[in-house]
């Protein structure tokens, strides 16, 4: 029943979806001078240190990045070893672990990349499709995240058809985006989906995402 007084939107002509979860973004940035490990040892310590000051989730990165000066995207940055101690402290914890990861390697051969971001991004880009298709076929539990930053002027909901051109299929591009990232923050009981009880966290689109992925570029409303 609506409430007396509240402003009623007509969306009956539109497709109406939850709200888009970005879950790969930034925010601040410290320098990574404060978390570099070059043992299980250091990982271990350098772990609790972060649950100490607050940490919830624990980031590492087993490749290098395509901003990162000097890093090759297909090349290890970190052993085995250093990372099961990562995780395994972090899991102990209670924090989650996300990892920074380009090349198949880290997750063909390493190739020598360019030292600039342009030319490092026109090159390992395929790979990473590549890699979100595969992981996308043996079962991974794909999430919707740009890592384009607060800064970025470019419309982030182009990453679905990104996900489309990987491999997965409209709705599973979708649910990356709702609710398996809702999944992953932990609050999938207030968002994610559309349903009684549940945030008004809306999106409403014109056309048939299912038909046309690019429909979810042009938000036609949102609350």
């Amino acid at each position: 029943m609506t409430p007396a007084g509240a402003e009623v939107i007509d969306l009956s002509s539109a497709t109406v979806l939850p709200g888009f979860i970005e879950a790969h973004d930034h925010i601040t940035f410290q320098g990574r001078e404060a978390a570099i490990v070059d043992s299980p040892d250091e990982a271990r310590i350098k772990v609790r240190e972060h649950w100490r000051r607050g940490a919830t989730v624990i980031k590492i990165m087993p490749s290098g990045g395509v901003g990162s000066i000097g890093d090759d995207p297909h090349h290890m940055t970190m052993i085995f070893e250093e990372m099961k101690a990562v995780i395994d402290t972090a899991h102990e914890l209670g924090l989650k672990v996300a990892a920074h990861a380009h090349g198949k390697k880290a997750i063909e051969t390493p190739e020598l990349l360019p030292p600039t971001m342009v030319e490092k991004t026109i090159t390992v880009t395929p790979t990473m499709i590549g890699n979100a298709g595969r992981a996308y076929k043996a079962g991974v539990k794909i999430v919707f995240g740009t890592d384009q930053g607060a800064i970025s002027n470019r419309n982030k909901t182009e990453e679905f058809a990104l996900l489309v051109k990987a491999g997965l299929t409209p709705m599973d591009a979708i649910f990356a985006a709702t609710r398996n990232a809702a999944a992953l923050v932990g609050d999938l009981a207030d968002i994610g989906l559309v349903q009684a009880g549940r945030y008004a966290d809306l999106v409403a689109v014109n056309g048939d995402p299912l038909a046309d992925i690019t429909e979810l570029q042009r938000v036609h409303s949102s609350s």
